[in-house]
């Protein structure tokens, strides 16, 4: 993670227009968004900030700011993990979807309600992980896309439809919404996130030359 450093004087003198701390943590999450870079953490004279901290210290004057150091990381470098892990699990997922739904559908119920379990909590967790991509990746292209938004509400459906059909005991109708619903979904994604990684995988190649410490923030300095 990379670390940017502000004395009292700089702050002062770099960001006149700030009234209070919540204004500048403002100030500096757009700076360094319009950087192609998120703002992981805020540390305030020496003390490492919770989200609770920084909404209880959002009104307090930049005078009693002796320092304050951001810590920040570009958004690829955040959710490139996550990225290459539903790369590679989607495919196993989707064919796993495709076997439960026919085990509900020509074969007994019993021994597959913990498989379903399973699938259904990868399958929010993937929503969450993309919910986490709205946010830090909402100029790309890909995540802004109508696509995107249609498959993100289509999944959130079919898990709620899925849920549904399994509390009614409706197997032949879980069958059916766990091969056209949700399986589709997940190729879907997988079709979506390989567009993502490509995308920044682009933008990392044509930005690799461009350092932070030759620019500065309100006459701030990185590290």
């Amino acid at each position: 993670m990379n670390a940017l450093s502000l004395s009292q004087k700089q702050i002062l003198e770099g960001y006149t227009e700030c009234q209070s701390l919540g204004q500048l943590f403002k100030k500096l999450e757009d700076e360094l968004f319009a950087r192609g870079h998120v703002v992981c953490q805020f540390c305030v004279n020496g003390m490492n900030l919770t989200e609770e901290d920084e909404k209880r210290l959002s009104t307090a004057p930049l005078d009693e700011v002796q320092s304050l150091e951001v810590g920040f990381q570009a958004p690829n470098s955040l959710i490139g993990g996550a990225l290459d892990s539903w790369c590679r699990d989607l495919p196993f997922l989707v064919q796993h979807t495709d076997e439960m739904a026919a085990q509900f559908r020509f074969s007994s119920v019993e021994g597959n309600l913990r498989d379903f379990v399973q699938l259904i909590d990868e399958c929010q967790m993937l929503v969450d992980s993309l919910i986490a991509m709205d946010s830090l990746l909402a100029h790309n292209t890909v995540v802004s896309s109508e696509q995107w938004k249609k498959t993100e509400a289509g999944m959130a459906h079919a898990i709620g439809e899925a849920l549904q059909a399994f509390q009614k005991k409706d197997f032949t109708q879980l069958a059916d919404i766990l091969e056209y619903d949700i399986g589709h979904s997940l190729q879907t994604w997988l079709e979506l996130l390989t567009a993502v990684k490509a995308n920044l995988n682009v933008a990392s190649d044509t930005g690799r030359n461009e350092n932070l410490t030759d620019s500065t923030l309100g006459g701030a300095s990185s590290k």
